[in-house]
């Protein structure tokens, strides 16, 4: 027996609601964030906008909005894809971002990357590289940058010549899907595309901002974000794929690192006083920066006693913050002191021994409201007067 009409038609509107729901939940895809703010809150849900003074976000409890002043980062809760990139680009500010494919028409450089095409005013591009070494040789990029001059009169194509490369100097004027338009010598000569390793124009360099954002393949500072399920655009002119975002650190501009401040006020007075003044041993009693394992700039600070160092607040500071811990070269404890102002805030003894969870001994966050200095003293302790050297992990101003 047929079932009734009725009842065919029922299932088959039912059917086609339900393909309809799948697809607009498989079109919106989502974008599940960590917002974390200034006072230590963390707010988790689906990510509806981020605008120049506000952040949106759906959570279990309804929409939030956050104003970006009490906002310091912006994580996206999402796996990265794996990128092979075959161009790498550098702009004028610092950024850094890869892609598949790169085209330039106008005042506009378009680059292909998974989620589709990013574009940026030409302007703010001061390199691109093409990666020509293959997996089986290694995964750097030619170094040719460094052997260019400091000093430069005009912009540069890198072409390669057999199993070198030559720079030569020209006008770069445009990049299509097989060639690079360079003009030399009043003409203009079409470079076909597989004999380029790199680019160089000639351009000074720009202040960065000073917010962070994380792309896939990449990072840029920016002043001004902006992301809707449209696309994400930075300082209103590089636009991005909306699921290219992968993070924004707003207290990236926020954080002055001590390691990269100068002392205004600096006294070392080892055990043996007379050490300090040998040329060329003063500098191994005063404090030194931990270069990171991966080569970047680094944030610890190692400071042996006795030691008083005094640095100037930076304006609109908000706290001070680190965590110390016995240096591995300490041969014995220490006694630190830290004052704001000539007010002490923190003493404590550093013992040359483990640490309870491995980290250090956390301090802060300290208020610095109106504060001018910040002093800190390594001194003797326990272990007398040999050793005691201590490592101030990231000590840092957040404003």
């Amino acid at each position: 027996m047929q079932p009734p009409l009725s009842l065919l038609l029922r299932i088959m509107v039912s059917t086609l609601i339900s393909v309809s729901t799948i697809v607009q939940a498989i079109a919106r895809d989502d974008v599940t964030v960590v917002v974390a703010t200034s006072d230590g809150e963390k707010v988790t849900g689906v990510l509806e906008r981020i605008e120049p003074t506000q952040i949106r976000v759906a959570t279990e409890s309804g929409v939030r909005t956050l104003g970006v002043e009490s906002v310091r980062r912006v994580e996206c809760v999402r796996s990265e894809p794996d990128v092979d990139a075959e161009i790498t680009i550098f702009g004028t500010d610092g950024a850094r971002l890869t892609a598949t494919d790169v085209e330039w028409k106008g005042d506009v450089v378009s680059l292909t990357v998974p989620m589709g095409v990013l574009t940026m005013p030409v302007t703010g591009v001061e390199v691109i590289e093409w990666n020509r070494t293959s997996r089986d040789e290694g995964d750097t990029a030619p170094g040719w940058r460094e052997s260019l001059p400091d000093e430069m009169d005009s912009d540069v194509i890198v072409v390669t010549k057999g199993d070198g490369m030559q720079c030569v100097p020209c006008a770069i004027v445009g990049i299509t899907s097989d060639a690079v338009r360079i003009r030399l010598d009043g003409d203009t000569i079409s470079v076909k595309r597989d004999r380029v390793a790199g680019l160089r124009w000639l351009r000074e360099p720009t202040v960065p901002g000073g917010i962070l954002v994380t792309v896939t393949g990449g990072q840029l500072p920016a002043t001004r974000v902006e992301w809707s399920p449209e696309g994400l655009v930075i300082n209103g002119a590089v636009t991005f794929p909306a699921p290219s975002l992968r993070g924004v650190d707003y207290a990236a501009g926020r954080i002055a690192h001590l390691a990269e401040l100068t002392t205004e006020r600096l006294t070392v007075d080892p055990f043996f006083g007379g050490l300090a003044k040998v040329d060329g041993l003063v500098s191994a009693f005063q404090p030194r920066v931990v270069v990171a394992d991966d080569g970047s700039p680094g944030k610890d600070l190692v400071i042996r006693p006795r030691t008083v160092a005094v640095w100037r607040v930076p304006p609109g500071s908000r706290t001070f913050a680190t965590m110390i811990a016995p240096a591995e070269d300490s041969g014995g404890g220490a006694l630190v002191v830290i004052a704001v102002d000539d007010n002490e805030v923190f003493r404590g003894s550093v013992d040359d021994g483990p640490i309870v969870g491995g980290a250090g001994i956390p301090i802060g966050e300290i208020p610095m409201g109106g504060a001018r200095r910040l002093s800190i003293t390594v001194d003797y302790g326990r272990a007398g007067p040999i050793g005691g050297s201590v490592i101030l992990r990231d000590p840092h101003f957040t404003k």
